[in-house]
């Protein structure tokens, strides 16, 4: 299943590249003579930076339920995965509101537009204050959200601090 996986994902990119390749970028095939150590030094580089960031991230965000585990009880890995989704759902709707925008800088960055980057930058980061404010203002909700999506007899109340740190946690690392 696991190398049906992998094909599926693969063979549309490969099939893809060779007919782009082939036809509208015919003259642009890439080749091995053209590569050089400068720009191989460059690419592993910011390649090896993200590598590292999306370490740190996978640590921070999948360590959560350990220490919850380890320092409390396993019971209490359910509730705050279920409070920890609400807050996961209004980050993960703003990252994908962004997604086009990565798009626009590198072409803007490209075009060496950097007052409209900077510009875009201050919006963006109004953006993010605007929705870790209304993950705040979401906590004194969460019972009501939790007892009409789960029901009231599955979990008992949150306390305000317990949501406010998933908040917080969320709007720092998923914004």
């Amino acid at each position: 299943m696991s190398i049906i996986n992998v094909l599926a994902a693969n063979i549309p990119y490969l099939v893809a590249t060779i007919l782009v390749f082939r036809r509208s970028l015919k003259g642009y095939f890439p080749r091995v003579s053209l590569v050089t150590s400068t720009r191989v030094k460059e690419v592993l580089n910011i390649g090896i930076t993200l590598l590292i960031l999306q370490l740190v991230f996978m640590i921070i965000s999948s360590t959560n339920e350990l220490l919850i585990s380890h320092l409390t009880n396993p019971a209490d890995v359910v509730q705050y995965q279920a409070y920890n989704k609400i807050f996961n759902t209004v980050s993960s709707l703003f990252t994908l509101a962004l997604t086009p925008i990565w798009s626009a800088v590198t072409k803007a960055a490209g075009e060496k537009r950097y007052s409209w980057i900077k510009k875009l930058n201050r919006i963006l980061l109004f953006a993010s204050a605007v929705v870790f404010l209304a993950e705040i203002v979401l906590v004194p909700f969460l019972q009501g959200i939790i007892d009409l999506w789960l029901g009231k007899k599955l979990y008992h109340s949150c306390p305000n601090g317990c949501a406010f740190v998933c908040s917080v946690q969320c709007s720092l690392f998923h914004t």
